[in-house]
């Protein structure tokens, strides 16, 4: 099974980050992802013969000293890079601390982010990098980070299919 750690994105941020996908789908060479699958990977564990009970429960072990907090979603970029860009971003900073909790040293997740599309070629790309130079400091709203979750990925002709395998709710309370 092929599995990656998540936090859904809410329909308030969603909506908010579907006016961009408006824009970029009609850029050619571009396509947005679902917008109702909209989420920030923490980390891909990738194929993994592990039952999801344990890796569920690996997942609360390396949060137990978290408790639920906010997270603004904000601003835009691509993946590598303006030279060859391939995933197009928005951010979520404040999951850094979610994020290496999870992660080991070599860890090859990329900052904190939602995918909001892809880039299949680059015969949009002077037309990408116009929009996402203007909006480089919109911001998205806010995401309550409550919990975060298991999910798999069966990769289809028309992109990944996920499905959430476990909640892991973020419950740790101060004294």
């Amino acid at each position: 099974m092929r599995l990656f750690i998540a936090v859904d994105a809410p329909v308030s941020v969603r909506q908010k980050i579907s006016y961009v996908q408006e824009r970029l789908v009609e850029i050619p060479g571009v396509s947005v992802t679902p917008n109702a699958s909209l989420h920030a990977t923490l980390k891909f564990i990738g194929e993994t013969e592990e039952n999801v009970t344990k890796v569920a429960a690996k997942v609360q072990e390396a949060l137990r000293d978290f408790c639920p907090f906010k997270a603004d979603v904000t601003g835009i970029g691509v993946f590598p890079g303006e030279n060859h860009p391939r995933i197009v971003w928005v951010g979520c900073p404040a999951l850094l601390s979610l994020q290496k909790a999870l992660t080991d040293e070599d860890n090859t997740t990329p900052i904190p982010h939602i995918t909001i599309a892809r880039v299949r070629d680059g015969r949009g790309k002077m037309e990408l990098l116009k929009n996402v130079a203007q909006l480089r400091g919109q911001s998205y709203g806010t995401m309550s980070i409550e919990e975060v979750k298991i999910k798999s990925s069966i990769l289809a002709p028309n992109g990944p299919v996920h499905k959430d395998e476990a909640t892991i709710k973020l419950d740790f309370t101060r004294p």
